[in-house]
């Protein structure tokens, strides 16, 4: 666990492989008053937000992969189609993220700054993040929360929600970190297959959370 000024809120660390339900997991804790970030969701917004970004994917991998307005200027980068680029060669999603992971950092320090300024700050905040241990992200949290479910329901998650095939979720797990190596580095694990309750699981984890900085 991580050491942060008193004047900053401390970082919850969010991971889970995909289709495990962190997002659910954020959102709920969202609902208890714990403000949430998404490392997917930043990732998303610095392709619109940095025009240097896109024009280095189209440089590396295509101009087709730009996204266009009505005038015809790049707004965005088509996230799926380089997806189907990085995710099936090692050395271009290490060069990709080398590019994307300094910017979603910013971003965060940006985000978790702007907390303080609320009427009543939070004193702690949640950063979901699908690799933050791969990443290495994890050092700048002071909990960090693992979210897991059986495969199978999880690729079938996936599938209903993004409309991929199955062989293409199973690839991206392949990218991840397992579940045993995320349990292994994490603080907590919480369960969300069909048949566990995932909300006393969450009341306990925040019961659990040290007293000495609620």
């Amino acid at each position: 666990m991580g050491e942060f000024p008193t004047t900053h809120p401390r970082i919850i660390g969010l991971t889970g492989g995909i289709g495990s339900g962190k997002s659910t997991v954020r959102r709920v804790l969202a609902a208890f008053g714990v403000p949430g970030w998404s490392a997917d969701d930043a990732g998303r917004a610095v392709y619109r937000n940095h025009p240097d970004l896109r024009r280095w994917v189209a440089d590396t991998w295509g101009a087709d992969l730009l996204i266009r307005d009505d005038a015809g200027h790049d707004v965005d980068v088509d996230r799926g189609a380089l997806g189907h680029i990085v995710f099936q060669n090692p050395a271009a999603l290490a060069a990709l993220s080398k590019r994307i992971h300094p910017l979603v950092a910013a971003a965060f320090a940006t985000w978790r700054l702007a907390q303080t300024q609320r009427e009543a700050p939070p004193t702690w905040v949640v950063r979901e993040a699908a690799i933050l241990f791969e990443s290495g992200t994890d050092r700048d949290c002071t909990v960090t929360l693992n979210v897991e479910a059986p495969e199978s329901e999880r690729i079938e998650r996936v599938v209903r929600r993004d409309g991929v095939a199955r062989e293409a979720v199973r690839h991206r797990m392949n990218q991840q970190w397992t579940d045993l190596q995320r349990r292994g580095r994490a603080d907590w694990t919480l369960h969300n297959g069909m048949r566990d309750e995932l909300l006393p699981q969450i009341e306990a984890f925040l019961e659990g959370l040290p007293v000495d900085t609620l």
